[in-house]
């Protein structure tokens, strides 16, 4: 067993100047480690996708033929990054991908040397991860497996160009009236803003994404400030927009809404690679599963059908009192994360909701309605802790699984498990 640290030439691809967390990895084992190692980005994997939100860098996975005893794997962390976080908050994760959890590790932390680095006796997926962030997305509060409320993030991409002044005051109006509306339902929701104008006219820029908005007071106040100029011809540049939309960071286990409010068509192009066209932008939101509805024009209503009855929208009209229709939408809302059925918290960080809360003796209830029971996709209900950088520790309930019993495609190859061992 020979101490040994990896080459850089073996992990430049993941210092492509765009990874914020850039690994390290050095090995106590046999043999020549540049010739048995092989380090990947991991960020594909599906199952790792479904909390990247809040993953710091490239996670990696690390494979060897090398035995060894131990291993140090430390992550070196961009200067302009860690200006603008709190490197304490920061844990270095172990992906178990027999059970489908994450493992947050022991991690040491050098803030002067901007490091932080764990020793491990294994190799499998590892990253960086806010814990601070996944305590979040776990719903910590909420100590049991069964979750209470219904979680929906919800984003409004406005026209704000100069022909929408005269319906601007019309749409702020029926928007603060729906999320008023929302406000009276159970359920867990976020607000964002895209405002957009044509970035052929009125420059890159001219597409503005807000944060989210945790309160409808600060998202009242974000409402109050959009004004309406520029454009230039009528055709906006929405594809823009939508990509925009799309690309927000919405909360891997919510409901995602997108509602869109425009007097003008589309025209092609936008600031993002392999979006050119309206063709493209609603495929890339069918794939993501958001419902878009549209407020517009009457007269170009055929123009977005494709886009709102693909994503399950809905439309209305912009020139009318078009609260009644959102109400519609607000209902959907509602009973989409609520309704029949149960909301459960699985051990990967996702929330899912099944027909039933899970029974193992249940041999019928099949969610996802891939031929196999939930109580057979799941493995157990476990007790996870996070421990916080400063302040308590929580302990809540998941459930580990060996494929998501709410998802008929786990891993999104396009082929269904045909049949799978009981556990």
């Amino acid at each position: 067993m020979v101490e040994q640290r990896l080459d850089y030439e073996n992990i430049k691809h993941l210092d492509d100047g765009n990874n914020v967390a850039v690994p390290s990895i050095t090995i106590n084992g046999t043999g020549d480690i540049n010739k048995t190692t092989e380090v990947y980005n991991a960020l594909a994997n599906p199952l790792i996708k479904e909390f990247e939100s809040i993953i710091i860098g490239y996670p990696i996975e690390i494979e060897t033929s090398s035995k060894f005893e131990t291993a140090e794997i430390k992550f070196c962390l961009n200067p302009e990054f860690i200006s603008k976080e709190d490197i304490n908050n920061l844990r270095i994760f172990y992906y178990n991908k027999e059970i489908n959890a994450i493992e947050i590790l022991d991690t040491e932390i050098n803030a002067d040397e901007l490091e932080i680095y764990s020793n491990v006796t294994h190799f499998s997926i590892y990253g960086v991860i806010d814990i601070t962030k996944y305590a979040e997305e776990m719903q910590v509060h909420n100590e049991e497996s069964k979750l209470e409320r219904g979680v929906a993030d919800i984003v409004f991409v406005i026209d704000t160009t100069g022909s929408m002044s005269g319906t601007i005051n019309n749409v702020r109006t029926n928007i603060n009236s729906f999320v008023d509306m929302l406000a009276l339902k159970d359920v867990d929701v976020r607000l964002g803003i895209v405002e957009y104008k044509d970035i052929y006219e009125d420059g890159l820029d001219s597409t503005k994404v807000w944060k989210w908005h945790e309160t409808v007071s600060d998202f009242r106040e974000t409402m109050s400030n959009l004004k309406a100029s520029g454009g230039g011809d009528s055709p906006e540049t929405t594809v823009d927009a939508l990509e925009a939309a799309r690309r927000m960071d919405f909360r891997s286990y919510a409901s995602k809404f997108i509602i869109v409010f425009t007097d003008a068509t589309t025209k092609p192009g936008s600031r993002y690679e392999g979006i050119a066209t309206f063709s493209d932008v609603t495929h890339k939101l069918i794939d993501d599963r958001i419902c878009v509805s549209v407020v517009s024009r009457k007269t170009h209503m055929d123009h977005y059908e494709d886009l709102y009855m693909a994503t399950t929208g809905i439309w209305a009209d912009l020139y009318s009192n078009f609260y009644n229709v959102l109400s519609q939408l607000s209902d959907r809302i509602a009973t989409g994360t609520m309704g029949d059925g149960v909301w459960i918290r699985l051990s990967n960080g996702t929330a899912v909701k099944l027909n039933k809360y899970p029974d193992k003796n249940d041999l019928i209830t099949d969610t996802d309605g891939d031929g196999i029971p939930d109580s057979q996709e799941l493995i157990e209900e476990v007790e996870i802790i996070i421990q916080m950088p400063t302040g308590p520790s929580y302990k809540f309930n998941a459930w580990t699984f060996g494929s998501n019993p709410a998802k008929a495609d786990t891993d999104d190859d396009g082929i269904l498990i045909q049949k799978m061992k009981i556990h």
